[in-house]
């Protein structure tokens, strides 16, 4: 995540917040482990369009014995959940094997996947509720299942979108969204903080970093 309040360093947030390097930390790798791949993942959305989102949990993370179900929230916005998919689960309500329709086997990372049916791209997904769907800020993700919600971004901003579990948040399970260009955005009034978070943070200790590898 940034360093400071992304609104307030338009001219310079580069110095504030790492460019993600896809070609150096591709998705499917452990770049995860790596310090020189963190960085701010942020989407650009042109202010009052459409946003329709399939988030999914699967793969390592959403393994059958070590899996969640994560929490998502958004914040800035509300959204409508047009479909909810769970995976297959066997006699004894154990899950079997993740949902078939997104392209990802529990033996990868599945960053960045597609449904295996190409019909389904560019929004055509089908079977979702566009009569009476729930309207919500939080969504549970099922673990080997995924979720598509829609909504119009009409609240322009920077905006934080996260997994409502804490460790995971602090693990990097977050980013930014980013509504309309900086003209379109509220001006702060005056005396509003601007420099929270700016920042270097200080190294773990390596004792720490030691026993949670997978966190740090």
């Amino acid at each position: 995540m940034p360093r400071g309040i992304p609104y307030f360093h338009k001219q310079n947030l580069q110095e504030y917040a790492k460019s993600c390097n896809r070609t150096a930390c591709p998705a499917e790798s452990d770049a995860r482990f790596d310090d020189s791949c963190f960085c701010f993942y942020h989407l650009n959305i042109t202010l009052g369009n459409i946003v329709q989102l399939v988030i999914y949990n699967m793969g390592y993370g959403g393994g059958y014995t070590n899996g969640y179900a994560h929490p998502f929230h958004i914040h800035g916005t509300h959204y409508y959940l047009l479909k909810m998919e769970f995976p297959e689960y066997n006699a004894t309500n154990f899950v079997q094997q993740p949902n078939q329709d997104i392209d990802c086997e529990q033996t990868m990372h599945c960053n960045e996947k597609s449904f295996r049916n190409s019909s389904w791209l560019n929004g055509k997904i089908p079977n979702i509720d566009k009569i009476n769907p729930t309207f919500r800020d939080t969504v549970a993700v099922p673990m080997g299942g995924y979720v598509v919600i829609r909504f119009k971004a009409d609240n322009p901003g920077w905006w934080f979108a996260h997994c409502h579990l804490m460790l995971h948040q602090m693990a990097g399970m977050a980013f930014a969204i980013k509504i309309g260009e900086h003209h379109q955005m509220p001006i702060p009034p005056p005396g509003f903080p601007n420099s929270c978070g700016d920042f270097d943070a200080p190294p773990l200790d390596s004792r720490l970093k030691a026993g949670y590898p997978d966190f740090v």
